[in-house]
């Protein structure tokens, strides 16, 4: 696993009223997609603001849903990140998928 990576289960500790947090969360976050991006030869698509616009970020893991041959999780695009309880359920779900695309490629 490059040194760099980091555990994407940690994200589900990250609290919704956090922004520092969320902040450092967004930087792991992309490198984690850079790096399957690499191993599953999938496009990376930048994220700008994954709180408003949530396409980017769910297309990239249906990609890599395919390109590992899994099935896709539930849907990534319902989530409002303003929400506390949705942040909660979104920062969760994308943490294990992420785990499951760890465990996939190796990373």
């Amino acid at each position: 696993m490059p040194s760099n990576l980091i555990s994407p289960l940690l994200w589900k500790s990250i609290g919704p009223r956090d922004p520092d947090s969320f902040t450092d969360f967004l930087f792991h976050h992309e490198q984690w997609h850079r790096e399957l991006a690499k191993v599953t030869n999938t496009r990376f698509i930048l994220m700008d603001d994954l709180k408003t616009n949530l396409f980017p970020h769910a297309q990239m893991h249906i990609d890599l849903a395919k390109a590992t041959s899994v099935p896709q999780i539930t849907d990534l695009l319902s989530y409002d990140l303003e929400d506390p309880a949705s942040f909660v359920n979104f920062m969760t779900l994308n943490a294990d998928d992420h785990q499951r695309f760890r465990t996939l490629t190796g990373l």
